[in-house]
């Protein structure tokens, strides 16, 4: 059953947080259910990763579709620019050899990748599974904030990042100098 706003219970559980009744949900829904998109352009996993409701997203990527992991929200996020961003580092890792190579390189509206993100939370690991995943536009990526992955990589001190970018990046992207 789907609201008038395209919501599920379980998008609405998502939602609010109610980590319980999603863990109550999750076992019982339908695949269409688990994987449906409400009219925000999110699921059930974007949600949970956008909340940070890491147990949520652990119990999800197992029972989503091929198509609903890759899914890119309106705002041109997925759950991995998600997770990254709310620095949910074992949700990374469940994600990302699900993930196609198009939903890895996906540039959200504000600019970011995952890599960006990753680098922007220190999350030396996700950079480090990443990096080989990711086109060189996709490394190259200059945010709507003016940063690039090794910008944010050198700011967090992210030595190992640093040295991995920089044989992967275009000379103009190495010397970019951020805003």
């Amino acid at each position: 059953m789907v609201t008038n706003k395209g919501c599920t219970a379980l998008t609405w559980a998502v939602d609010k947080g109610l980590e319980k009744v999603c863990e109550i949900l999750i076992p019982n829904m339908s695949e269409q259910a688990i994987n449906h998109v409400n009219n925000n352009g999110s699921t059930a996993l974007t949600l949970a990763a956008w909340k940070g409701l890491e147990k949520i997203c652990r119990l999800l990527i197992p029972k989503m579709s091929p198509q609903a992991i890759n899914h890119v929200t309106n705002n041109g996020n997925t759950a991995l620019t998600l997770a990254a961003w709310k620095g949910l580092e074992k949700i990374c890792e469940l994600l990302i050899p699900k993930m196609s190579s198009q939903a890895i390189n996906q540039v959200t509206n504000n600019g970011d990748t995952a890599l960006t993100l990753a680098a922007w939370k220190g999350l030396e690991k996700i950079c480090e599974m990443l990096i080989p995943k990711m086109s060189e536009q996709a490394i190259n990526q200059v945010t709507n904030n003016g940063n690039t992955a090794l910008t944010l990589a050198a700011d967090k001190s992210l030595e190992k990042i640093c040295e991995m970018l920089i044989p992967k990046m275009s000379k103009q992207a190495i010397n970019h100098m951020a805003l």
